[in-house]
């Protein structure tokens, strides 16, 4: 009934994926809704229409906020990174139409005036579709664009191959029982010694050491967004936009990890271990920039002179930076 609906209206957020895409993508939230965005992901795995339906979802969402709310850019497009690592073939070739990139390099023109952070995530996916998908004849429309994105001067951001996770669909799998020999697990209380009691270790299934990885890169590549953004932030003269989004990792990535971190729960993925950051140095950075943010002139605002706001050495709103 909800695909005839929206083959009649043209809504896309009227199908089971695409309402779940406009949930997940409201705002209002707080921060990511991961459950949600694996529940979307299961969805397009498990139903026929729904990677189409998601593309046509994700399309719409990013068309509407657009130059107006890039709170929900952003989420819109951390749930089509989550949907390309956990999806398959059928969602992957839909993503690297070169049609569908274009719009996604549309969406950081000049003309729109994206914030550097909206940039670099947009860029940073070209990049690692790239990386990933180059050897599939099917899949190369990406590396079309990209190719034609480097010779017009557009600097991609460096990717760290080693530390990202694999993009993969994973199969869904009953978890075998662990088989241990009982010699191991204890002693008979017969021959005097004593009985060995061995510590119980948490077991994950394939799914959730998936989307633990998921959910670690996808953090990785967001802290390596908000480092380029800071780079590029004079105090005192942040643009409000950035300001916004700034706020929204402040609240969403920083907790999600000091949560994490706090529990001491995160097993350990073979991975390099992340620099230490102090909470001390961390509150200390954050009243600086929270001071200089109160600082701004009261006259600023999205669509103001944006060349003047950033660092001479480098405008990302300056066409010459994405002649696209």
């Amino acid at each position: 009934m909800t695909s005839f609906l929206s083959a009649v209206t043209g809504n896309p957020f009227s199908t089971p994926v695409g309402s779940k895409i406009e949930q997940a993508t409201d705002g209002s939230l707080a921060s990511e809704n991961w459950a949600l965005n694996m529940e979307i992901c299961d969805l397009i795995n498990e139903t026929e229409d729904g990677p189409k339906d998601a593309i046509k979802a994700i399309r719409k969402r990013l068309q509407q906020a657009v130059g107006k709310n890039y709170t929900i850019v952003m989420f819109t497009l951390t749930v089509l990174e989550t949907c390309v690592k956990n999806c398959g073939k059928r969602f992957h070739v839909l993503v690297c139409n070169k049609e569908f990139v274009n719009e996604l390099v549309r969406l950081i023109g000049p003309k729109n005036g994206p914030p550097q952070a909206v940039q670099e995530k947009v860029l940073y996916l070209i990049q690692s579709w790239v990386d990933a998908f180059h050897r599939h004849p099917d899949l190369r429309g990406v590396v079309e664009v990209y190719t034609e994105l480097k010779a017009k001067g557009v600097e991609f951001p460096m990717t760290d191959l080693d530390s990202m996770a694999p993009i993969h669909t994973p199969k869904k799998s009953v978890p075998a029982k662990a088989e241990v020999d009982p010699a191991v697990l204890s002693r008979s209380p017969g021959n005097g010694e004593p009985t060995l009691s061995l510590p119980t270790i948490p077991s994950l299934t394939p799914e959730q050491l998936t989307k633990l990885r998921s959910d670690l890169d996808i953090l990785q590549t967001n802290m390596a967004v908000f480092g380029e953004m800071l780079n590029e932030m004079t105090p005192g003269n942040e643009h409000p936009s950035d300001i916004q989004l700034f706020n929204m990792h402040k609240e969403s990535d920083f907790d999600e990890m000091a949560k994490w971190l706090g529990e001491g729960s995160m097993p350990s993925l073979g991975g390099p271990e992340p620099e230490s950051l102090t909470s001390s140095e961390f509150e200390r950075f954050l009243a600086e920039r929270a001071a200089a943010a109160e600082a701004l002139p009261a006259s600023a605002s999205p669509g103001g002179n944006q060349s003047q706001s950033r660092k001479t050495k480098k405008d990302p709103h300056d066409s010459s930076l994405y002649a696209l």
